[in-house]
């Protein structure tokens, strides 16, 4: 079973204990991933309006960061993550903390693959920026059902953090 799950840890999450595969697509899945990439244009569209309204909070404040947009491209946000920089008044473990005591989900970007021991052989340079990514990075909730009133409750206990 760990095979069919990316070879995932039951214990650790996004730990791969295994090079696994993702084998697990049903005929029933296969037909609601047809009707959803009919709406894939407006997912695409909401999550880009769930990205805007954190790009415009994040914009504010020095100590986050987040990937810009590049010329002749359109990020889908499949997730929304932003590095908290060593200038902030907390570390992403607090920040990840904090925002589960409130009832908020988020998750730290995923562990660079040459750290897991399955992968250690296949590291040919020091890949410094995936380990600093993975030190910083949080993912925010960007689900495309999000209400805007629970994106202004997300973003109103950050501004509480922040200004604590």
């Amino acid at each position: 079973m760990i095979l069919r799950d990316h070879g995932m840890s039951k214990t650790k999450r996004y730990w791969h204990d295994l090079v696994g595969f993702n084998y697990r697509l049903t005929n029933l899945q296969a037909s609601i991933g047809l009707a959803q990439l009919e709406k894939l244009n407006s997912f695409v569209n909401k999550k880009i309006q769930i990205a805007q309204h954190y790009i415009d909070f994040f914009s504010k404040y020095d100590f986050f960061e987040f990937q810009n947009k590049l010329d002749n491209s359109k990020n889908s946000y499949w997730l929304f993550s932003v590095l908290i920089k060593d200038n902030a008044p907390f570390t992403k473990n607090e920040f990840i903390d904090f925002l589960k005591r409130k009832g908020i989900d988020s998750r730290p970007l995923f562990f660079p693959l040459h750290s897991m021991p399955i992968y250690k052989n296949f590291k040919r340079s020091s890949l410094k920026n995936s380990i600093d990514l993975s030190a910083k990075g949080v993912s925010l909730p960007s689900f495309v059902d999000i209400s805007r009133k629970e994106i202004k409750y997300i973003l109103e206990n950050i501004k509480n953090l922040i200004h604590e």
